[in-house]
C-alpha cells in the first residue's frame, strides 16, 4: 500500500463506516456527553441511513422544553479496565526460547529482551483497554536511540489505521495522526508499514490539507513533529527499513470475529469490540442513571407559601419569601372567612423512587456485563443470594473463559513482535544478540488466591478434618519446597505438644501384611 501521491478524501471513504462506528464506541469510553450528544445528535458524520436509528436513543433525543440535565454513567469504561485487569494485572513474562536444537539462550540475547520489555506492560495495558472498545490494536515495533537503547513496543489505536489483509493476516497499514489544524489547513503525519522484497520498511509522508482531503506531500522540515525524519538515513526519500525480515506491526483482535461487520472488506479481518449490540442497553442504563438524579432533584422540599407572607421588594421589584423569618402578622379578617382559610405555608415534597431505579440500573448492569463476556463479580459486583457454589463458580467462568481467548489472541502477537524487536536490536542497533531468536511470553495465573482465602480454606478443611497438617502447611505455602513443608510441620506438631511424625521408611510392617 504505497503512500498517496495526490490529495484524496481523508479518512479514505472505504473506512467511513467503520470509522463512524469507532467515533460512537469511543464516545461511550470517554464519557464525555458532548461526544455523546454529537455522535446520537446528528452532527457525526454517518453512512448507512442509521440517524434515524439513533434518534430514538436516549442520547439522540433533542425533547422540547427539556431542563434536565442528561448524565452518563461510566459502565462502558468500566467494561474496557476489567479487559486490560483481567489480561495485564500483572506483568507477562517475556523470556528467549531454546533453539530448535535445545541450546541453552544466548545470555546476551536474553539481556537485550529484558531491555525491550522494560515498558512492555504499561503498553500492554493501555492496548488491552482500547482494543475491548474497538475490537483490536496494533502492536508495533520502534526503536529510537534519543529516547532507547533498545528497541521497544507501541501500540497505535484501531481508528487511526487503515489497514490491508489478506486471508485475514495483516499485509500492511498505514498509521496517520493529526498534527495541527491553523484556520482551516491541517497537517497530517502517515506511516506505512509493509514488507519490500520480504524486508520490513516504513515509508513516511507528510501531507498538508484540509479537514475532508488529505492535500499534498510537502517536506519533512515544514512541522516540528516530523523534522527528525530529514536527519534520518531513508531510501527513496522517505523509507526507512528494518533490515530485518517480516512487517513490523502485529494485530491483536479483542474478539476473533465483528458481527456488526463480517460483510465488510476490511471490518471483517478487525475482531469485534466488547461493546457490540449493548450500545442499547447502555444507553437505557444512562437513562435510569439521569431520572434517578431528576427524581433526587424533584424530591427537593418546596413551600407553597400565601400571598399574605410575602414581602413587597418595592414597586416593579416583585415579592419574595423570606426563609430565615421566624414571626408572621396574622391577618385581620371576618371570622367566617378565616375558618375556611389555609395556613400560609404548606410544605410539598415529592418522593424518590430510589429502589425502583435502583432495581432496573441493576437488572440492566448485570445484562450488560455477562453480554460483554464477564462475571459481575469481576467488576466486584457480589450478589451469590441463593445460588450454589456450583452457580457461583460457573458465573466466575465467564471471565476466565473470555480471559483465555483474548490471551490466545495476545499472546502469539507478542512472541512476534519481540522476536521482531530483538532482530531490528541486532541489526540496526547493532545490540549483540541473535538476530534470529525466538521469543515466548507467558501470562500471569488468574484468580490467585489471597492469604486471607488460603488461611479461611486451611482453617475449613482443618475443622472439617478433610486434610493433614502437612496438607495445609503445602495448601498456604505453594512456593514452598518439601524440605521446607516438613520443617514447618515438626515445628506446629512441637508447638501442638504432640510427637514428632515418624518417617515412612522407618515404620515397621503392618500386622496385616505379615506372612504367616
Amino acid at each position: 500500500m504505497p503512500l498517496p501521491l495526490k490529495s484524496i478524501e481523508w479518512p479514505p471513504a472505504e473506512l467511513a463506516a467503520i470509522l463512524d462506528n469507532l467515533a460512537t464506541y469511543d464516545a461511550w469510553v470517554t464519557g464525555d456527553t458532548n461526544s455523546l450528544t454529537r455522535v446520537y445528535g446528528g452532527t457525526l458524520k454517518r453512512t448507512g441511513g442509521v440517524i434515524g436509528a439513533v434518534n430514538r436513543f436516549f442520547w439522540g433525543r433533542l425533547e422540547e422544553n427539556e431542563t434536565s440535565t442528561k448524565l452518563h454513567a461510566p459502565l462502558a469504561a468500566d467494561i474496557c479496565r476489567v479487559n486490560a485487569d483481567l489480561l495485564f494485572a500483572d506483568p507477562v513474562v517475556a523470556a528467549v526460547a531454546p533453539d530448535t536444537e535445545g541450546a541453552e539462550p544466548d545470555p546476551k540475547t536474553e539481556e537485550r529482551l529484558d531491555l525491550i520489555t522494560e515498558s512492555l506492560h504499561q503498553v500492554n495495558v493501555s492496548a488491552a483497554e482500547m482494543s475491548s472498545a474497538f475490537g483490536g490494536t496494533y502492536l508495533r515495533a520502534t526503536w529510537d536511540e534519543t529516547a532507547s537503547e533498545a528497541p521497544f513496543v507501541t501500540k497505535v489505536d484501531a481508528d487511526m489505521a487503515w489497514p490491508t489483509f489478506r486471508w485475514g493476516r495483516l499485509q500492511s497499514v498505514v498509521f496517520w495522526k493529526r498534527l495541527a489544524s491553523v484556520n482551516g489547513t491541517v497537517w497530517r503525519h502517515l506511516e506505512c508499514h509493509e514488507e519490500d522484497k520480504g524486508v520490513g520498511v516504513i515509508r513516511h509522508g507528510l501531507y498538508q490539507g484540509t479537514d475532508t482531503h488529505l492535500g499534498t506531500p510537502v517536506p519533512f522540515e515544514d512541522r516540528p513533529e516530523t523534522a527528525w525524519l530529514a536527519e534520518q538515513e531513508l531510501i527513496d526519500e522517505n523509507t526507512i527499513s528494518t533490515q530485518t525480515p517480516g512487517l513490523d506491526v502485529e494485530y491483536v483482535r479483542n474478539l476473533e470475529q465483528s458481527k456488526l461487520w463480517r460483510k465488510h472488506p476490511i471490518g471483517a479481518n478487525l475482531g469485534g469490540s466488547d461493546l457490540e449490540g449493548l450500545l442499547g442497553d447502555l444507553d437505557a442504563y444512562d437513562r435510569a442513571y439521569t431520572s434517578l438524579m431528576q427524581d433526587l432533584e424533584d424530591g427537593k422540599s418546596r413551600l407553597i407559601v400565601s400571598e399574605s407572607a410575602l414581602q413587597s421588594n418595592g414597586p416593579g421589584k416583585g415579592v419574595s419569601f423570606d426563609e430565615k423569618q421566624r414571626i408572621f402578622t396574622g391577618l385581620h379578617m371576618p371570622p367566617s372567612a378565616a375558618t375556611d382559610q389555609k395556613m400560609p405555608i404548606e410544605q410539598v415534597q415529592f418522593k424518590i423512587r430510589v429502589d425502583e431505579h435502583l432495581r432496573i440500573m441493576d437488572d440492566l448492569m448485570h445484562r450488560i456485563i455477562r453480554s460483554a463476556g464477564y462475571s459481575p463479580r469481576s467488576f466486584g459486583i457480589y450478589t451469590e443470594g441463593d445460588k450454589t457454589a456450583t452457580e457461583i463458580v460457573s458465573e466466575d467462568e465467564l471471565s476466565t473463559r473470555t480471559r483465555k481467548r483474548k490471551i490466545r489472541a495476545f499472546e502469539p502477537a507478542l512472541e512476534r513482535i519481540l522476536a521482531k524487536c530483538l532482530a531490528i536490536d541486532s541489526v540496526v542497533l547493532k545490540g549483540g544478540g541473535k538476530p534470529d531468536a525466538r521469543v515466548s511470553v507467558q501470562f500471569a495465573e488468574a484468580n490467585k488466591e489471597t492469604p486471607l482465602a488460603l488461611s479461611q480454606l486451611a482453617l475449613n478443611l482443618r475443622n472439617a478434618r478433610a486434610a493433614s497438617t502437612q496438607t495445609v502447611v503445602a495448601l498456604q505455602h505453594p512456593d514452598w519446597g518439601q524440605d521446607e513443608i516438613d520443617a514447618e510441620v515438626a515445628r506446629i506438631m512441637e508447638e501442638d505438644g504432640l510427637p514428632p511424625l515418624a518417617d515412612p521408611d522407618d515404620r515397621p510392617p503392618s500386622a496385616d501384611l505379615t506372612e504367616d
